[in-house]
C-alpha cells in the first residue's frame, strides 16, 4: 500500500498530468522529470525539446485535448521531438505505476517503431 501511494508514484502521476495540454505544468521540465528518469531519457536533450515543444504545442493543441489526443498529435512530430515522443509513447507501452526501467528498455528495444492504435468506444 505504501508503495502504490508513495512519493515516487505520486510524482509519476504528476508527470503524467504535465503531459496534458490543460495542465498548468504542461511540458515543464521539472514536472515531467520523474517519468523521464523512469524511462531513462537523456536530460539535456529532453530539456531542449520541452522548451521548444511546450511553446509549439501550447499554441497548436486545444486545452481540452485528452492524453490520447495529445499523444496522437505528438506522434505527428516524433521526428522533430523524439524525446518528447518517448515520454508519451512510454505511457502507452507500459503504465508508470507498474513499470520498471529495465522493462521499459526491453519493450522499446523490441518495438523499433511505436505505433498508436486507439480503440473506439
Amino acid at each position: 500500500m505504501r508503495i502504490r501511494f508513495g512519493e515516487t508514484n505520486l510524482d509519476l502521476f504528476q508527470s503524467v498530468e504535465a503531459l496534458l495540454p490543460s495542465s498548468e505544468q504542461f511540458l515543464k521540465s521539472q514536472s515531467v522529470k520523474p517519468l523521464a528518469m523512469l524511462l531513462e531519457l537523456e536530460h539535456a536533450t529532453l530539456d531542449a525539446e520541452l522548451a521548444v515543444g511546450a511553446a509549439f504545442f501550447s499554441k497548436n493543441l486545444p486545452k481540452d485535448y485528452s492524453l490520447e489526443s495529445a499523444t496522437k498529435s505528438i506522434v505527428t512530430y516524433k521526428d522533430a521531438f523524439p524525446s518528447l515522443y518517448a515520454l508519451y509513447a512510454g505511457l502507452l507501452v507500459h503504465p508508470p505505476l507498474v513499470c520498471q526501467p529495465r522493462r521499459v528498455r526491453t519493450v522499446f528495444r523490441h518495438l523499433p517503431e511505436l505505433s498508436i492504435h486507439v480503440a473506439g468506444p
